[in-house]
């Protein structure tokens, strides 16, 4: 798993966090180059939280409970990576502390994710949105 910075720079030290019916389960901190590595027990609902200092936290809810409790033994290898942006006083983006900025699904037959692309493309909608709020104020000033 990899997080970068809006220009694809590795973020190092940023705090990843697992979190399940309002509980923190696992915390850890990106390794160098952006790099880090957790593991949770499957056939649960999660929130996996991006907090950096100076960046805009991000949200991305993980389903889980799809997969089969034989299956839950399996180690699965799954891979999210995260682009972070910059806070900007000029854009309110406080709305993503609530709620995720996307939202996916594990599928232990493909070993893989199905994100809600319907979800992710009207949040990242809301982002631009935002961004382009900030930058008509901008201009107007």
């Amino acid at each position: 798993m990899f997080l970068s910075d809006s220009t694809e720079k590795p973020l190092d030290r940023v705090s990843i966090q697992i979190w399940s019916n309002n509980k923190l389960v696992a915390e850890t901190k990106s390794a160098h180059r952006g790099k880090y590595r957790m593991e949770a027990p499957f056939q649960e609902n999660y929130e996996i939280k991006y907090v950096q200092d100076g960046f805009v936290t991000k949200i991305v809810a993980l389903e889980t409970q799809s997969v089969k409790r034989e299956e839950s033994a399996i180690r699965l290898m799954l891979s999210i990576d995260i682009s972070m942006f910059k806070e900007n006083s000029a854009c309110d983006f406080g709305f993503l502390n609530d709620v995720p900025v996307a939202k996916a699904k594990v599928l232990r037959r493909n070993d893989n994710i199905s994100w809600d692309l319907d979800y992710n493309k009207g949040m990242q909608d809301r982002i631009r949105k935002e961004i382009s709020k900030a930058r008509v104020t901008k201009s107007v000033l």
